[in-house]
């Protein structure tokens, strides 16, 4: 038997390496060195469970998309294109189960058991181990909300986990609504909250853009992808295709180098945070270069509206499609902050801002109330209100940077409503690349 998921099932997914407390502190023996949670011999036994199981479909003729009955168990990959092996639930094939009696982490696997029952007994041992909630919750608490969670914030969610038999939804929801998550006072505290991975950041700034590409997510249909599944998104949705992003994010969706992820959840730079024992996994990605790579990405994106370009698909310029070759990229949409900042300069309403808006044209106190208009969304889509709720109109604080820097925005002469709508556009890119490079929107708090 491989060896290889048994050992990743327990030491990465469910219980880890050392014995936990239910707060999350290490269990230590009376040298006082952490206890291991498993042994050798614990792989083994957990090999022998996971014995037996293969692909259920597999296309025949392999190079289709006819999906038939696996009868081979040493079944291979097959052709990358062609995915429903890896799409289906796994079969058990009876004949290559070891039936014998097992004795993982020390539960009793009697003889005989199906492949199928060795299996669900095994997990429900897992899901019930002392390490499971404490592992399992440090883990999902650092992805949602901080890299560095109390004892006490990791207690309540372990009991939660342990109280409703591993419950994700209640897990969670006691995650984000934890005091120790809400609290504005503990967000003042230096190990709160967390890094945000530069992916993250950039698909944020896409979702609060509501960037789209021109790529129906209806057409699907036509290879296979279920109606129900197309049920759960609203009209008119479309597919995000995107380049590469390693080298400019350091991280690609389904791309991490080891399966430990891009980053090690422990890590702790070297310097003030190694000091004081504070964690920040995602910084262990972060280099000067990167920083600058990930920023100039974000600046893509809001600049020059193209989002992520991605190779054209083979076939989509054809009917029946007939997309054209930049249907791919994501394209941000800017409307609603053009409607903030006319709103405040558009003294007439008729949609133009000119000399006709006698009261408000070139007026520099009234495009700094637009700007702040803006400002004010950017804020709260991309840095959750902290810039306000933070800084208000305290002079040199990053909010009134920005807003200082928008403001600024403008040329030698001012006009024509042509001038002034090239000097909206800049002043709104410009009020969000710097939203969105502010240690607000870098660090989730």
């Amino acid at each position: 038997p491989d060896e290889n998921y048994a050992r990743e099932v327990m030491q990465l997914f469910s219980i880890g390496l050392v014995q936990l407390h239910p707060d999350g502190s290490l269990k230590l023996d009376a040298a006082g060195l952490p206890l291991p949670t498993y042994t050798q011999t614990d792989i083994g036994e957990m090999a022998r469970v996971f014995t037996g199981w293969s692909f259920s479909v597999i296309n025949s003729p392999s190079a289709s998309n006819t999906v038939v009955p696996n009868t081979v168990f040493s079944a291979n990959n097959g052709v990358e294109r062609y995915e429903d092996r890896w799409t289906n639930p796994m079969a058990m094939f009876a004949d290559k189960h070891d039936t014998g009696a097992k004795a993982p982490l020390g539960l009793s696997l009697p003889a005989g058991q199906s492949g199928e029952k060795d299996l669900s007994d095994v997990l429900d041992g897992l899901a019930g181990h002392p390490n499971a909630a404490p592992f399992i919750c440090r883990r999902l608490i650092q992805r949602f909300v901080s890299a560095n969670p109390s004892y006490g914030y990791l207690y309540r969610v372990s009991n939660v986990f342990r109280g409703t038999g591993g419950n994700l939804p209640a897990v969670v929801k006691a995650i984000l609504l934890d005091p120790e998550a809400r609290s504005l006072a503990t967000g003042a505290l230096a190990s709160s909250g967390k890094s945000r991975e530069p992916l993250l950041r950039t698909t944020a700034l896409l979702r609060a853009l509501d960037a789209k590409s021109q790529l129906k997510l209806s057409d699907l249909s036509a290879y296979g992808y279920p109606a129900a599944e197309l049920a759960k998104y609203p009209a008119g949705a479309t597919v995000a295709r995107i380049s590469n992003t390693i080298t400019t994010l350091q991280e690609n969706p389904l791309s991490a180098p080891t399966v430990f992820n891009f980053y090690q959840p422990d890590y702790s730079p070297a310097g003030l945070l190694a000091q004081n024992g504070i964690y920040s996994p995602e910084l262990q990605i972060a280099t000067e270069n990167s920083v600058i790579q990930a920023n100039n990405v974000l600046y893509q994106a809001i600049y020059y509206n193209t989002g992520f370009p991605a190779g054209s698909l083979a076939g989509q310029a054809a009917p029946p499609y007939n997309y054209p070759d930049n249907a791919q990229n994501l394209m941000s949409d800017l409307t609603p902050y053009n409607t903030l900042y006319m709103a405040v300069v558009d003294a007439n309403h008729d949609g133009i801002y000119d000399k006709l808006d006698t009261a408000t044209f070139n007026n520099p106190t009234v495009i700094r109330a637009a700007c702040e208009a803006v400002l004010d969304r950017a804020d709260l889509m991309l840095c959750g209100g902290n810039l306000k709720a933070h800084d208000g109109t305290t002079p040199g604080s990053v909010r009134m940077l920005i807003l200082d820097a928008a403001t600024g925005i403008h040329g030698t002469s001012n006009n024509s409503n042509t001038q002034q709508a090239t000097y909206m556009r800049d002043r709104i890119r410009a009020i969000l690349w710097l939203c969105m490079s502010s240690p607000d929107a870098v660090a989730q708090k």
